[in-house]
């Protein structure tokens, strides 16, 4: 896959200046990306920079500062290098991690300042960054610490206040790139940050989060944000905990299951990309998945094969949580199965032409009836209020249900 890019390059070259910046670039994206310059411009030292933030309707950003070099009068020079991309493209690579951005996209601190059109990449060319993505988890993902987990994850899901990350040794920035591959697609994509520089977060702030490695100058603090110090394993003014946050920190202390955040993740990535959660909607998210973790694979896909019955269970919370393209396909699958099982051609019909009309009718009633009938058909009860406590544990797939027993027995007409 192939991510276009557009460059901006600002430095102390014939003056503070941008020195170069794509033609198309538009102008709120131009306008954003001095703004954060002049504003870093006096920090980079002798370590890169790294950022990445939301640049203008529909264009993200990162960014890498670094010295280049000495002006002529021996002074070291820095120069402030980002690179936009679109955001629709950015939803189409599954895995987009803005933590994970390489290096080689950005100029090296040798290269030329006045020669910068042929030394910019018009492009990212990508790998299979799912393979790549679902490599780091297993290796290195599994085995974060749970107090580190405990600081971070919850700080992620927060879109309301800036992070501060103290930390000396980036152990806090790797984890929080390991940590991004298990949160949903869309706040993944939207984490935005700062590594190895304070900036006033001001009232919007450019930067959700800022990895920092030493105490920041009280004076550009609001007092307002969240800080988690790595140094000595310390968090203050924690966020609320979520439904979700609740899932990935259990599925990650001991005696967790560390795969299932990654397992959901992957099924969000698979089918709900774009997808934006409130409170609400994580705990139904999480209460649809812990119905039924079995019947999805680590890419993301469904087998519901492997448990037919609670894979039944989890439509109606997917579709409370927002994730509707996820239940209707789970519902499809269902039918699927159902009609597999019955004597009667026309009987497999029925079943066929009435999962086809719920999904059509893109309606939660509609979609409630059919999954209460299956719920008949797998012999089990009418739902509850009492169902839908779910335990954050399971004990395995249910047992193949004898639908030829029961289907041609159940009156699937309207």
């Amino acid at each position: 896959m192939q991510i276009g890019l557009m460059h901006h390059v600002y430095s102390s070259m014939g003056g503070y200046r941008t020195i170069y910046a794509s033609p198309k670039l538009p102008p709120a994206a131009l306008s954003k990306a001095e703004e954060v310059a002049r504003k870093l411009y006096p920090k980079v030292g002798t370590r890169p920079q790294m950022g990445y933030y939301r640049a203008a309707d529909g264009w993200s950003a990162a960014l890498r500062g670094f010295p280049a070099g000495t002006d002529h009068t021996g002074r070291v020079r820095t120069c402030i290098h980002t690179i936009f991309m679109r955001d629709q493209d950015l939803a189409r690579v599954p895995w987009f991690n803005p933590f994970d951005i390489p290096d080689d996209l950005f100029m090296d601190e040798e290269e030329d300042l006045q020669d910068l059109s042929g030394q910019l990449k018009p492009a990212w060319l990508m790998g299979d960054t799912a393979a790549a993505a679902a490599d780091a988890w297993r290796r290195t993902g599994t085995a974060i610490h749970p107090r580190a987990a405990q600081m971070m994850v919850p700080a992620m899901l927060e879109v309301r206040r800036a992070t501060i990350v103290l930390d000396q040794q980036d152990q806090a920035f790797e984890i929080a790139s390991l940590l991004a591959f298990v949160l949903p697609p869309s706040v993944r994509r939207g984490l935005t940050y700062l590594a190895r520089a304070m900036l006033p977060p001001g009232p919007t702030p450019i930067f959700r989060m800022t990895f920092f490695g030493n105490n920041p100058d009280p004076s550009i603090l609001t007092g307002g944000e969240i800080v988690a110090d790595f140094r000595r394993a310390e968090s203050y003014n924690d966020p609320e905990r979520n439904a979700f946050s609740d899932f990935v920190l259990a599925s990650l202390a001991d005696g967790g299951e560390p795969m299932t955040p990654w397992r959901l993740a992957a099924v969000l990535e698979r089918h709900e990309q774009d997808r934006e959660f409130k409170s609400f909607h994580y705990l139904k998210l999480t209460e649809g998945f812990l119905k039924c973790p079995m019947i999805f694979r680590d890419d993301g896909t469904i087998n519901v094969k492997a448990s037919p019955a609670d894979a039944n269970d989890g439509v109606l919370p997917f579709w409370k949580s927002g994730c509707q393209r996820l239940a209707k396909a789970i519902l499809v699958d269902v039918g699927a199965h159902v009609a597999a099982g019955a004597k009667k051609p026309d009987m497999a019909a029925k079943v066929k032409q009435q999962v086809e009309m719920a999904v059509a009718a893109n309606q939660e009633k509609a979609i409630s009836e059919v999954v209460e009938k299956f719920r008949v058909v797998f012999g089990r009860a009418p739902e509850s209020e009492e169902d839908s406590d779910v335990s954050d544990t399971w004990s395995g797939p249910s047992p193949a249900p004898s639908v030829e027993n029961t289907l041609n027995n159940f009156n699937f007409e309207e």
